[in-house]
């Protein structure tokens, strides 16, 4: 039997003797000690130890395998080849990414996605695992094959402590990933309000439109969705009121629409058009009478 088969042996949990004591963090059954051992050979997942044990987020297992000079760019064939160090920055190992960056793993290694640890730990959220890789100098403008930088992906899944993190590196808060979708729209489009507003604040560019298909602007929207403090920060920016999206209908109509009485007061304040009709012909005050807003119907009269 081969040193391979003794030590990747099956047992009745189907994992090796070799990776069980490695899932389970157990280092005293490694068998580091046979000199014939491959310490890189992978098992049939295609995965090497250093690989299963940054994954599991082990770290003095990873220790023991790095002293013995484990390759630490080894790729896990099946789970879209990534590294020990993106696995353990992907699982949210804080430590482990530690480890492996101060016996300097390749920081910027990429999939077969084209994404890099930083990529992984900004879909996940993870701002202590990304402030550990930002100061080793992971790319923020690295862009997957999708065309995502690290911050489209942090907007994509909404929370707000990577993407201010990101963002205090300079990341490019208005980089392109495909169709042309800048971390605004991506936010938009995903609803997170309170990532929107973070990015306007940050100065983000304002699309025309971040509903292509329905022909939304942010301000119409943010009105559709009834967002009321984002709506604020866009009076601010002078966001215009007379936005239309595909059926003509203004914020004023789709606020009187909806009966929400703090967003109508505020754009009539604002001299918003109260008998502009939609393509349907239908105005605002229409809108809600249909809909017996009563207290709209009151504002929309006086």
């Amino acid at each position: 039997m081969s040193t391979f088969d003794q030590i990747y042996r099956r047992n009745t949990s189907s994992q090796t003797s070799f990776s069980l004591p490695t899932t389970n963090g157990l280092v005293t059954t490694i068998r580091l000690s046979d000199s014939n051992f491959d310490i890189d050979t992978k098992d049939w997942t295609g995965q090497s130890p250093l690989s299963l044990a940054a994954q599991n987020g082990h770290e003095t297992v990873v220790r023991l395998l790095l002293e013995r000079k484990a390759d630490m760019e080894s790729k896990h064939e099946q789970y879209f080849c990534k590294t020990p160090l993106s696995l353990a920055a992907d699982n949210g190992h804080e430590h482990v990414v530690k480890v492996l960056l101060e016996s300097k793993a390749h920081i910027d290694a990429t999939d077969t996605m084209n994404r890099t640890s930083l990529s992984w730990a900004a879909e996940r959220g993870d701002r202590a695992v990304a402030e550990l890789l930002l100061k080793r100098n992971g790319n923020t403008e690295h862009r997957d094959y999708d065309g995502n930088t690290p911050l489209a992906l942090a907007v994509m899944y909404g929370p707000e402590a990577i993407v201010n993190l990101l963002l205090e590196e300079n990341a490019n808060i208005d980089s392109e990933a495909s169709e042309g979708q800048t971390p605004l729209r991506i936010a938009a489009n995903h609803g997170h309000e309170h990532v929107v507003r973070l990015l306007i604040e940050h100065n983000a560019n304002m699309p025309a439109k971040v509903f292509i298909n329905e022909g939304l602007t942010l301000l119409t929207w943010t009105v559709e969705r009834e967002y009321e403090q984002l709506f604020e920060v866009l009076f601010e920016r002078n966001a215009s009121k007379q936005s239309k999206d595909n059926n003509d209908q203004t914020p004023l109509s789709l606020a009187a629409e909806k009966g929400n009485l703090v967003m109508a007061k505020q754009l009539l304040e604002r001299n918003a058009d109260v008998h502009f009709k939609d393509k349907y012909g239908r105005r605002s005050l229409l809108l809600t009478t249909k809909n017996r807003h009563e207290s709209v119907v009151k504002l929309l009269l006086e």
